[in-house]
Formats: structure tokens, C-alpha cells, sequence
């Protein structure tokens, strides 16, 4: 009789070990990002492009994630080496905090990039291919504003506004590269790029 135990219990545990194990490669279930009220509580797959980055104090990132059905929250403990205009996946599960429903991430992977490494020149010579694109820029600090700053490269300079990511310690006439959203400023007529990250080339 204490055989027979001795053997059930033995397939018991293994059968849990195989569960867990198998359950480690089989893929969450895939949602968009307008059903994550329907899920709450679950470990989802979720995919789309990464409009907003906000680095919390704590050092923590909430992100908005944009699909073909809905937007929806982010949020990730630390940094995570993606940026706005990313088109990502994530792994996580789907929990509501202070009332608004949300993915806290397990998992990022980078599907696509979706940035252009550019000139100065070439934004102010074709400034309609780039509109409303995600660019990479580099030149020299001309002018610094508490919420500005003007860079240039030979003879072409642009605006940018509001550095949300990256180095601080900038000064004028620090040559510096960016990444950001080209827009256009129809009160001003005048072109800019919304930066999402700012790095000083040494």
C-alpha cells in the first residue's frame, strides 16, 4: 500500500514539474489593447507603437502603447531600452491601479524601429517627408532655453522643445544628438522637433 503512494505521489509531483515547464513556452494569449478590461488579472501579449515615455522619480517607465483599437498604459520597474515611435511587444499582466487598467511588464522586445537618422539640412529641404516622423538628429547647441533649444549644422538650425529624456547638463555650444518628433507650428509657421531624448556627444 505505502508503494502505491510512494508511485502516486512520484506522478503527481512530476506531472506539476511538466505543467510548470511546459508552461514556460507556451505564449501568453494575444490581445488588443481595447480588451484589457476583459482580462484583468491574466498575463497577456500585447503589440503596438510607443507614443509616450514618462520616467517616474523612482526610476520606473510608464509608457503609452497605441494599437489599431485602442491606447493603453504601460508600466515597467526601471528603464527599458525603447523610445517613442518604437513598434514593440509585451509581456505582462493586466492589473488596475488607482482606478486605471494597465500591463506591468514582464517582457519588452523592440519589433521595429521606426526612426530616421537625418540631417539638419535635409529637414529644412524636404521638411514634408519628415513631418510628423520620429528623427534622429545631431548638431551644436546655439541657444538654450529653460524649455528650448536651438541646434545648428553648417547653415541650418532648428528648435527644440522640451527635452523629456536624457542628459541635463547641456551648455551652449555642446554638439549633441537627439531623438524626437518633427512637427509643424502653424501659430509661429515655423518647424521643431519634440524631443524625447537628448544625449551630449563628447
Amino acid at each position: 500500500m505505502m508503494r502505491r503512494v510512494e508511485i502516486s505521489t512520484i506522478f503527481a509531483v512530476s506531472g506539476l514539474v511538466l505543467l510548470f515547464i511546459l508552461s514556460s513556452f507556451v505564449s501568453p494569449e494575444r490581445v488588443y489593447l481595447a480588451d484589457l478590461e476583459k482580462h484583468e488579472g491574466d498575463v497577456v501579449l500585447a503589440e503596438g507603437t510607443i507614443v509616450d515615455i514618462d520616467i517616474m522619480s523612482g526610476g520606473n517607465t510608464i509608457m503609452t502603447l497605441v494599437d489599431e483599437s485602442d491606447e493603453g498604459r504601460i508600466f515597467a520597474y526601471g528603464e527599458k531600452d525603447v523610445f517613442v515611435g518604437d513598434r514593440v511587444e509585451v509581456i505582462g499582466r493586466v492589473q488596475r491601479y488607482r482606478d486605471e487598467i494597465e500591463i506591468v511588464v514582464d517582457r519588452i522586445s523592440k519589433l521595429e524601429s521606426r526612426v530616421a537618422e537625418v540631417k539638419i539640412w535635409q529637414l529644412a529641404e524636404n521638411p514634408r517627408k519628415y513631418l510628423d516622423s520620429y528623427v534622429n538628429v545631431s548638431g551644436y547647441v546655439r541657444k538654450l532655453e529653460e524649455d528650448f533649444m536651438e541646434i545648428e549644422d553648417n547653415d541650418h538650425r532648428i528648435t527644440i522643445t522640451t527635452p523629456l529624456i536624457g542628459d541635463r547638463n547641456i551648455s551652449e555650444g555642446d554638439k549633441i544628438w537627439l531623438k524626437g518628433k518633427f512637427l509643424y507650428n502653424p501659430n509661429k509657421l515655423s518647424y521643431y522637433i519634440l524631443s524625447v531624448e537628448v544625449k551630449r556627444i563628447d
